[in-house]
């Protein structure tokens, strides 16, 4: 009896018992953190992605194409920098 209950008490939540994840993006992105205390976001930022607080002065991800590639090219960018840490304390 004991082993059921440890086994039951490990087994993942099933779905239905999850939140779906449009309820979960929307109540993210109401009460987010902004770069600056008291800013409101440009409307093209909706919180949806990593580390988006709201900062982009000159309105370079209002185009959703060219949000989605800029950050595709930071994470290259990124891993470039970790492959060159990499390299210098290697050598």
């Amino acid at each position: 009896m004991a082993a059921a209950l440890r086994s039951s008490a490990l087994r993942a939540p099933t779905r239905a018992s999850r939140p779906a994840r449009s309820a979960v993006r929307v109540a993210a992105a109401a009460g987010r953190p902004t770069w600056l205390p008291n800013l409101n976001p440009p409307a093209h930022l909706k919180g949806e992605m990593a580390g988006d607080f709201g900062f982009d002065p000159l309105g370079l991800g209002a185009d959703p194409a060219r949000l989605k590639w800029f950050a595709e090219a930071e994470k290259t960018n990124g891993r470039w920098a970790i492959m060159a840490v990499v390299g210098i304390l290697g050598t």
